[in-house]
């Protein structure tokens, strides 16, 4: 209209906004800077967890007549063990806790921590009544040594629905031909340390192999030493009335 100014229109370029962009270089550093950020708050948070374990743990003893829940990994055992503590009123581990940060196990397999030492380590599980956790099955001899008068659970499950729960809980597929990165999820260092079976005298390379070992051998655990166990089936425990189920009630019993 006339008497009025108008103002040039920015030229636009392609794909270009007319503000000037950030810096590649200082895009960046913001980045690494957010990533150092997340790292320092987990550190925190892992020290401050660490530091509350130690805390808890100083003034705890270790239980000597334990009721150990053992079986494989998802074959059933944290669900088992929730249950007959509830029912009989004690104290749960359900697994340990250092353990699943910074799992042991092949240390104390191969002589290089005695297990007096790894029961000290993780004092505040041990003090427990009742302790599950799946990797007993691995350092079996050296558990029944240290509590002779530990009462022993033992959960098994059918093997082909175990592996296939571990697969979903790691979200791997069946049939890949090789692992090419170890697992990053969620308690990595302990998924990982699974995943390897030549510390625990399984020689399979395939990771379908390892976990089927990982099976037998629980499995064979079992059947070496049937007579000082309670053995619970997961898929009595998941199709019948556990108030009603006397292999469930019998670990309390004893």
């Amino acid at each position: 209209r006339s008497g009025t100014a108008r103002l040039p229109r920015a030229r636009l370029t392609s794909g270009r906004s007319p503000v000037s962009s950030e810096s590649p270089i200082i895009t960046k550093l913001r980045s690494s800077a957010g990533r150092i950020h997340r790292r320092a708050r987990q550190w925190r948070r892992n020290f401050v967890a660490d530091l509350t374990l130690v805390l808890r743990a100083i003034p705890a003893r270790v239980e000597p007549r334990p009721i150990l829940v053992l079986g494989n990994h998802k074959s059933g055992t944290t669900a088992i063990a929730a249950l007959l503590a509830e029912m009989a009123g004690y104290p749960v581990t359900l697994d340990l806790a250092r353990e699943v940060k910074h799992p042991t196990y092949q240390t104390v397999r191969c002589g290089r921590m005695s297990i007096d030492a790894f029961v000290r380590r993780n004092k505040l599980d041990f003090s427990r009544k009742i302790i599950k956790e799946p990797n007993f099955i691995v350092i079996f001899d050296q558990l029944r040594a240290r509590f002779p008068d530990a009462k022993m659970v033992f959960v098994v499950r059918d093997p082909r629905d175990d592996l296939r729960s571990i697969l979903n809980r790691l979200r791997l597929p069946g049939d890949l031909q090789q692992l090419d990165q170890p697992y990053r999820g969620v308690n990595a260092r302990a998924w990982n340390l699974y995943l390897d079976g030549h510390w625990a005298g399984i020689e399979a390379d395939h990771y379908i192999e390892v976990l089927a070992g990982r099976w037998k051998l629980a499995a064979q655990m079992y059947l070496d030493h049937r007579d000082a166990m309670e053995r619970i089936r997961y898929e009595d425990f998941e199709l019948l009335n556990y108030q009603s189920h006397p292999s469930i009630k019998a670990p309390i019993a004893v």
